[in-house]
């Protein structure tokens, strides 16, 4: 794995959600030792994830700032966990930037530091020294990221979701995260676009066609003609597209991956009617909910494709209903950014829902 790809996996993997201030509670007098016997028995219990890797537990009085090492296809990171005890200490800002610089000996391509301290405890609030200390370690991680290592910090509310429940996480739920990357896929859990471009005489026929009859520029200067010419060839693209998957590709799955498609594209489509039914949704915005997959060609897309859509279609679902039952708590999103709105919370969740 490419160094991008490893650390796409392993943020995937490290994103739990937050837990809350209180919840933070649980790393109150932790031993270090065994909040780096999780993190090791949570990184082993996911490394098939990394292909052919190599894990270390390094923590010692020479460790040089890495408590963790993981190595796989060249790419090395390493992980320094910071407990309750090291926050406690008098010089525990200056201890941890320079444990931040003795990692350098390790040559690694991305460093993790991971908080697991209360950010309150019964003597002492350590709000405020944390977080001024995660300050310090980014603007330092900025300079080593132009190096070509990437830093990582997280704060007690991430690394409280993680430790306080290690869970293992699926496959599914990396793919629907698009953590693993194109080439790491299996070949049932591709689609449509993995196939070559369709090619045959009705196919090159069209295309020579329209070349013909609308040139390069048809975009500019053919009009709506133009525009709706080339709609009828991108149909005629994804038809022969779909009928290979259908035809050649789809058999060769396992069945268990036939039943899953099936039904997150029963799912998706059962989803998609019911969004129809309100009249604030406007399915000109529907594209990057749909992961810019056209809505007829969603039965023939990739595994990964699908539990995402299936994902965003979920939530604009709930979006909506939210809107419906509590309008002036919600604000229509501009989404100039990312073009994933349609309305989000003025508080950011839907727990009542």
């Amino acid at each position: 794995m490419d160094c991008p790809d490893v650390i796409t996996v392993l943020r995937a993997l490290f994103d739990r959600g937050t837990c809350t201030l209180s919840e933070a509670d649980f790393f109150a007098d932790r031993k270090h030792a065994e909040l780096v016997e999780t993190l090791f028995a949570y990184l082993n219990c996911h490394r098939h994830f990394f292909g052919m890797c190599q894990i270390d537990d390094t923590q010692a009085l020479n460790d040089r700032g890495v408590d963790v090492l993981l190595v796989t296809g060249g790419v090395k990171v390493g992980f320094q966990i910071k407990s309750h005890f090291d926050v406690k200490e008098k010089d525990f800002a200056a201890k941890v930037k320079r444990q931040f610089a003795e990692s350098l000996v390790h040559e690694l391509d991305c460093y993790f530091v991971l908080i697991c301290a209360p950010l309150k405890d019964s003597t002492k609030d350590h709000t405020q020294k944390i977080t001024h200390l995660g300050n310090e370690l980014r603007r330092i991680g900025n300079g080593l990221c132009r190096k070509g290592i990437q830093t990582i910090i997280m704060g007690p509310r991430a690394t409280g979701a993680l430790f306080r429940n290690p869970l293992e996480v699926t496959r599914d739920e990396l793919l629907s995260k698009k953590a693993i990357a194109e080439s790491c896929l299996h070949h049932y859990e591709r689609g449509f676009e993995h196939l070559p471009e369709p090619r045959d005489p009705e196919i090159d026929a069209a295309v020579v066609q329209f070349d013909s009859n609308y040139g390069e520029l048809w975009w500019d200067t053919g009009g709506e003609e133009a525009k709706n010419a080339h709609r009828k060839l991108m149909e005629l693209w994804e038809r022969k597209a779909a009928e290979r998957f259908t035809t050649e590709v789809l058999p060769t799955f396992p069945l268990r991956i036939q039943q899953q498609r099936s039904e997150l594209i029963t799912a998706i489509h059962n989803t998609l009617a019911e969004l129809r039914e309100f009249e604030s949704c406007d399915e000109d915005r529907w594209p990057p909910w749909l992961e810019y997959v056209e809505e007829a060609m969603i039965p023939f897309t990739s595994l990964p494709n699908l539990l995402k859509i299936q994902e965003n279609v979920t939530e604009l679902l709930l979006r909506l209903r939210c809107a419906e039952r509590e309008p002036r708590q919600l604000r229509l999103m501009t989404c100039a950014d990312d073009g994933l709105g349609f309305f989000e919370s003025c508080n950011n969740h839907f727990d009542y829902l």
